[in-house]
């Protein structure tokens, strides 16, 4: 995956997304002009877990922003699905029980982050835990393209 702020995110199908207004990504026309977080989890993981509250809160904190923060796993959707029963996260939940988000942002480990801008090109790659409140406001404030 190139880093270049210059390269234009992969739109992956994402074929069931939960706590979303929409059921499915498909080419991601849903998320247009929007700032987007991406994140790769599982329930499985530590480290991703240790993170949720601190989604949740920027997600709190940026409400009503043009922002959407999209929190991606592999694992089948029953065990997400029991998963958010036990644990609220505030994000739209994409289930790609496929990967193929996981292979079209080459994720290799978890957690896995990448801030896009409003005009769908890479800002960084940021893990969950070092994504900052200012660094999505900075996206928020630039000028679309």
């Amino acid at each position: 995956m190139p880093s270049s702020a210059a390269t234009t995110a992969p739109r992956p199908k994402i074929p069931l997304v939960l706590n979303a207004p929409v059921a499915a990504l498909g080419d991601w026309s849903e998320l247009k002009g929007k700032v987007v977080y991406v994140d790769f989890w599982a329930t499985w993981c530590l480290p991703c877990l240790a993170a949720l509250p601190r989604t949740d809160a920027l997600i709190d904190a940026l409400k009503g922003q043009p922002v959407v923060f999209l929190s991606i796993t592999d694992e089948d959707a029953a065990t997400v699905q029991a998963f958010l029963k036990k644990r609220e996260m505030r994000s739209w939940v994409g289930v790609d029980e496929k990967g193929s988000s996981l292979r079209a942002f080459r994720v290799h480990e978890r957690p896995d982050g990448w801030l896009i801008g409003k005009d769908g090109k890479i800002l960084a790659h940021v893990s969950p835990d070092k994504l900052t409140e200012q660094a999505v406001r900075d996206a928020l404030a630039a000028p679309s393209k």
